[in-house]
């Protein structure tokens, strides 16, 4: 429900949040980008990133002992960030863009918060209507020995265990928040 209800069962209009913030990787779209750019390498390297992963999400495992690692298996082209940027919205879950025009016709900012690849995310918001500075995610730099996206472009807390809350906290984002994802 987007907006409050009166006692008597009419909208009073009012939104419930004043941002609501999704996750991307199996939420707005139904893939982990990662993964799906180990896939493009050979089997085992995709076998151990999608085990990575997993032992992450499931905390077994800090995330920032894992992210490096796998970008330095996986050592993503340009291209292929292009590729994962199509794969993202080909995967985009049905109602999420519309879902999202309701949110910002309520007045609601939306913002997609991942720790997944802020190059392959950013054709996505731009489809979803979600503003570049609201999109928070690991940005990358040019490794110059073998022009590859694998290294990361300086502080990304969003490469850490505590990346999404503490990103959060720092924007200091309009409240009542909703998280999505």
């Amino acid at each position: 429900m987007l907006t409050t209800r009166r006692d008597d069962g009419d909208r009073a209009g009012k939104p419930l949040f004043k941002t609501v913030v999704f996750d991307v990787d199996s939420t707005l779209a139904d893939i982990e980008g990662i993964d799906w750019l180990a896939t493009l390498r050979d089997p085992e390297i995709a076998r151990e990133s999608e085990e990575l992963t997993t032992r992450a999400m499931a905390g077994e495992m800090p995330i920032e002992a894992v992210y490096t690692r796998r970008l330095s298996r996986i050592r993503p082209t340009a291209e292929e960030l292009v590729a994962l940027a199509d794969a993202y919205q080909q995967t985009l879950q049905a109602g999420a863009k519309c879902l999202i025009g309701a949110l910002h016709g309520a007045g609601v900012q939306v913002h997609l918060l991942s720790g997944g690849l802020r190059a392959s995310i950013l054709p996505l918001a731009v489809e979803l209507g979600v503003r570049a500075e609201r999109v928070h995610a690991v940005s990358l730099v040019l490794d110059p020995a073998d022009h590859t996206f694998s290294l990361l472009d300086g502080d990304q807390p969003l490469a850490t265990q505590q990346g999404k809350p503490l990103t959060v906290q720092r924007l200091q984002l309009p409240r009542p928040i909703a998280m999505v994802g």
